[in-house]
Parts: C-alpha cells; structure tokens; sequence
C-alpha cells in the first residue's frame, strides 16, 4: 500500500525533475535503507497482508470486549480493551485470583501519562510515598500494558507511536519459535518485549516480556499468546489471549467483540475522578 506521504513526496520529486534546475553533482548521495530496516518492513509487510491488507491501515483504534479468567476460577469477569493512536489505552480487568478474591484492575494511558485504579498493588517505585516516582512507576505500567494488547491485536499502532522502537533481532535457534520472524520492541522505558511471528501465517502468536519490579518486585518474564484469529471489518484479530506467568498460573482473554475505530466516550483515556 503506497501512503499519502509516499505520494506526495513523489510529487514533488517529479516537480524538482521537471524545474530545469541544473543537477548539484557535488551534493551528498541520499542514504539508502539500512538492511535491518528493509528486513523489518518485510516482516510487518507481511503482517498487514496476511492481517488484512489496506483494511488494517485504516484502523486507528479499537474496542474489544470480552471475559477474563483464570484456570482456579473459571466464572466469567468483564474485560474491556480500549486503545487509540498516540499513546491512548484503558484497560478494565476483573478476574477472580488464586485464593478466590475479586480482583479490580483498571489502568490507562493518556500520552505520556498513565494512571491506574481498581484494587491490585504495585510494588516497588509504584508504592512509593514521592508522588513524582509512584507516578513515573504508574506510567511505565500503563505503557507496558498498551503495548502488551497492541502487540497481538495490531502491532502497526505500535509503529506509528513515535515513543516506541521495533527492531528485528535474530530468530530462536531451537525450540518451538526456531526460525520464527522475532521483533524486538522499545519503549521510552526501556525494553518491552520480544513479538514473534509465525512464519506460515505472518500473524503475531507470542509476546514475552519482563516484569516491572513496579508490578512485580522479584522480576522474572510473563507470555502473552495469542490466537483464534478472527476477521472484523476485514482485519484479522485475536479473539484468544492467554497470559502465562513464569509460575505457571495463566489468566485467559476471551473476546466477543471488536469495534474498529469506535467513538470514544469523552475522558475514555483520562484518569476517573471517582
């Protein structure tokens, strides 16, 4: 798919070609594409037609709605996914923990800052009495959690965010993702996960990431999975998340729906008052 930019930019390419002007044979050569560039564009390339196409450009936020569970506790929790370009995520989560407890999280992204309430606990920088580190804490975990759905459900918002880096690192060399297309992602935080691709569908199936000493106090890694690929609008999405922990408890996403490009509410991506 050619964008407006590359159009217009072509535009005025051909417009220079045609002014008469007399070529500067002492100008420096434009630099061409990096190979790990070109080699990243191939993969998400492939992504967007095996997702969609020109449908999956057109997206510029979502909706998906759904059940949040886990294996102790199979009732079924409301779970909402709200996200937008720029930085703009809100996350409600109720699940039922290991010990039958009702669990409360809701945490968005407003740009550069993030906010959370319900009644899960941080740790770490994220309990802190200094309200400038609890909220540096807060916003590291809200941007890990917009990058964590948007990873599977459309990695492209990821690219279009000018806060976040994707660069491809080399495959797996055993194991089940042996050869796998990996895309290492970056946030103004630092490291945020790998994404791995399945090379027979181009489709996002797998997204490792750390654990934020703000959330979890004795690190470690967690996995997201995603699957049951579904088209709406003509985008290919996952109606299947599962997110497993390191010590082998999961909590499973199961959606019913997406909305592309819904109207949010106003103050959907703002902090509640109340």
């Amino acid at each position: 798919m050619v964008s407006r930019g590359s159009l217009v930019l072509a535009a005025l390419i051909g417009l220079a070609a045609c002014s008469g002007s007399t070529p500067d044979t002492n100008a420096t050569p434009a630099a061409s594409p990096a190979p790990a560039d070109d080699a990243l564009s191939a993969v998400l390339a492939a992504y967007q037609r095996a997702a969609g196409g020109a449908a999956v450009a057109r997206v510029q936020g979502l909706r998906a709605t759904g059940i949040a569970y886990t294996d102790a506790d199979r009732s079924n929790q409301r779970l909402v996914i709200q996200a937008s370009t720029a930085g703009k995520f809100r996350l409600y989560e109720s699940p039922v923990d290991g010990a039958g407890r009702q669990t409360v999280t809701l945490i968005g992204l407003d740009g550069a800052k993030g906010w959370r309430a319900g009644n899960t606990v941080l740790a770490g920088d994220g309990r802190s009495e200094d309200p400038a580190v609890r909220e540096r804490a807060i916003t590291r975990a809200a941007r890990q959690n917009y990058i964590n759905a948007l990873s599977g459900m459309l990695p492209l918002l990821l690219r279009a965010d000018g806060t976040i880096t994707l660069a491809l690192v080399p495959p797996a060399a055993d194991g089940p993702d042996r050869g796998a297309p990996v895309i290492a992602i970056t946030s103004a935080d630092g490291p945020a996960g790998r994404l791995i691709f399945d090379p027979g569908t181009s489709l996002p199936t797998k997204f490792t990431a750390p654990y934020q000493t703000d959330i979890r106090a004795q690190g470690g890694e967690y996995t997201l999975t995603f699957s049951d690929f579904r088209a709406v609008d003509g985008v290919k999405v996952p109606f299947r998340i599962t997110r497993s922990s390191d010590t082998g408890q999961k909590t499973h996403w199961s959606f019913r729906a997406y909305v592309m490009n819904p109207d949010f509410a106003p103050g959907t991506f703002t902090q509640p008052t109340r």
